[in-house]
């Protein structure tokens, strides 16, 4: 994680305090330097956003005294690089896009939040706790799908066939992809399916490794292999992504699909209400 500080340098956050790996951890420091950056040698609050995720959002070249309310759009890209912007994760689920001194709440589109601009440190802090909550969440979520992981792992490749007897009940859709990524990580000798370089999956994902993800016949709606992300657009009909080299290796992946013997059915993704 790169944080920017206020002379605009960045620095690499220590590897053993991660909010992914440790969120407990994460949020004793968080606590405190959130206190070091908003809060001036008088004890008083500069003012500040917190984004939908939690994100706190100074802006260290224009105060913001006379502004009201942040607009927030959501974004699963870089934020755009605006130096003057102090924020404590440069990677961030939403996008801060402009503030405004009405006092109305500020007209949005469907893909737009707005937040106060805050005087007090009470949201920034109540923000990193909520942040700290759901990674922590997502540890004892991911412990579960790995502990079935490894528990499915031990049985015959045949048992694999019938793969929803193993399974918990009540387990998400979401969740039952995840399991089969990582079945045929371990299936596929923990590479790719198509290009054979190294990939990993989200319940366990290690540095250096590609990221990997399901792959499945649009026509059937059986599911193939794992793919690192790359090799999944390729086999899309990605022009980025598309080489004459991977053309003969994704011929032969179609034609052979590791997991062509297990019969899984990828199914439709799971009614989501909408995230604005």
């Amino acid at each position: 994680m790169r944080i920017l500080r206020r002379d605009g340098a960045f620095y690499e956050e220590e590897a053993a305090i991660s909010l992914a790996r440790t969120p407990e951890l994460w949020l004793k420091q968080e606590l405190v330097d959130l206190r070091a950056r908003l809060l001036d040698a008088n004890g008083v609050c500069r003012p500040h956003a917190v984004a939908p995720d939690g994100v706190t959002y100074i802006d260290t070249k224009r105060p913001w005294q006379q502004r009201n309310w942040a607009v927030f759009r959501r974004a699963s890209t870089y934020l755009r690089n605006r130096p003057h912007l102090s924020n404590h994760r440069l990677v961030g689920e939403w996008e801060l896009l402009r503030t405004t001194t009405s006092v109305e709440r500020p007209r949005l589109s469907h893909r737009e939040k707005a937040s106060r601009v805050q005087h007090s440190i009470a949201a920034a802090e109540e923000g990193a706790r909520r942040r700290a909550a759901k990674a922590l969440k997502q540890l004892d979520n991911d412990l579960v799908l790995r502990t079935l992981v490894e528990q499915l792992t031990q049985l015959d490749r045949n048992e694999w066939a019938r793969l929803a007897d193993y399974l918990p009940p009540g387990l998400s859709q979401i969740k039952l992809r995840r399991v089969m990524v990582e079945l045929l990580l371990h299936h596929q000798g923990g590479c790719c399916a198509v290009c054979g370089q190294r990939a990993n999956g989200k319940i366990s994902p290690t540095r250096g490794s590609r990221q990997a993800v399901l792959d499945h016949d649009h026509h059937t709606d059986l599911v193939r292999g794992a793919l690192c992300v790359s090799c999944n657009n390729a086999e899309g009909g990605s022009p980025i992504n598309s080489t004459p080299q991977l053309e003969p290796l994704l011929d032969a992946y179609r034609a052979n699909p590791p997991a062509a013997a297990f019969e899984w059915n990828y199914g439709q993704p799971e009614d989501r209400s909408p995230w604005w």
